[in-house]
């Protein structure tokens, strides 16, 4: 397990990639390493594993960044967010999750 204070400044830096961003996880194999909210939104736990499954169980999402929209259905389940997915490490499993709610987004967040 990641120390608090080192998950706590995962927590900061994540949060200052992008003021249009809902939500920012590092995700590993193992579990969320960090989760910023850049709002007053909630992110719950079956959204939560709901994206840990996709982005985990995918081998499509390592290849290259990708864009991709999800419904979370505790968060909204008659829309969609959209997430850059980004593998910053394929050894270590270790992704970078950036969702916001404009389609149109990518090229400011990626």
């Amino acid at each position: 397990p990641l120390a608090p204070p080192a998950r706590a400044a995962c927590a900061r830096a994540l949060l200052g990639a992008g003021t249009e961003l809902l939500f920012a996880v590092l995700l590993s194999a193992g579990g969320v390493v960090a989760l910023a909210r850049a709002s007053r939104s909630h992110l719950e736990a079956p959204d939560v594993l709901l994206i840990q499954n996709l982005v985990m169980s995918s081998a499509s999402l390592r290849t290259a960044d990708s864009w991709v929209p999800v419904c979370l259905p505790t968060f909204n389940s008659r829309g969609f967010v959209y997430m850059h997915v980004s593998f910053l490490d394929l050894e270590a499993d270790v992704a970078l999750l950036l969702l916001t709610p404009e389609a149109d987004a990518f090229p400011r967040v990626a």
